[in-house]
């Protein structure tokens, strides 16, 4: 796993930790698709991990349409046969208009209630792929906050990641990986 936003360096008051939402650039994250996929990135170390099948991308901006040097990073990722999920957003507005998940050639993940039904803040539309359980999620907390170790954890952004660990599953028992139809 590579961990792409918290940009300490953009907003000097800015704190940063694993508990705490955080911010980045759409930029950014196509520069860590090319990073995977091998490619030589200004400043950073070549990546040297196992190849990787999927890439879950829990974050989102609205942006109206998918900008192009992140398009054309998820092109290259689906083209080497990388499956890219993203978060679908949580702003109970049309999907379409929130990059990564408007972007082609992405799974783009609603969330669900334990119900199984849209949850109120989920985005929805024809921009989402799927959906899955995005409320009172357990998620773990890597060092103990406020004396809590896990916490119930909403939104489309824990929703992805359950879709990814599906694909990425079922990619290790049948060597299939699925794209975003």
């Amino acid at each position: 796993p590579i961990r792409v936003t918290g940009r300490l360096d953009e907003d000097p008051n800015f704190e940063c930790s694993d508990f705490n939402p955080v911010y980045g650039w759409l930029s950014d994250n196509s520069l860590a698709i090319d990073w995977l996929l091998g490619e030589d990135i200004p400043e950073a170390i070549p990546y040297s991990g196992e190849p990787v099948n999927v890439i879950n991308m829990s974050l989102g901006a609205q942006t109206g349409e998918c900008p192009f040097y992140l398009q054309e990073a998820i092109d290259k990722a689906n083209a080497a046969g990388i499956a890219v999920v993203t978060a679908a957003g949580n702003f109970n507005d049309d999907a379409s208009l929130y990059s990564p998940g408007n972007c082609d050639g992405v799974i783009a993940v609603g969330a669900l209630t334990k119900e199984a039904e849209r949850d109120e803040y989920s985005n929805y539309g024809q921009g989402v792929t799927v959906s899955a359980q995005g409320d009172m999620v357990p998620a773990t907390i890597p060092e103990p906050y406020y004396g809590m170790t896990y916490y119930d954890a909403n939104g489309t952004s824990i929703a992805a990641p359950l879709v990814t660990a599906s694909i990425a599953l079922a990619a290790l028992d049948t060597g299939v990986i699925p794209d975003e139809t």
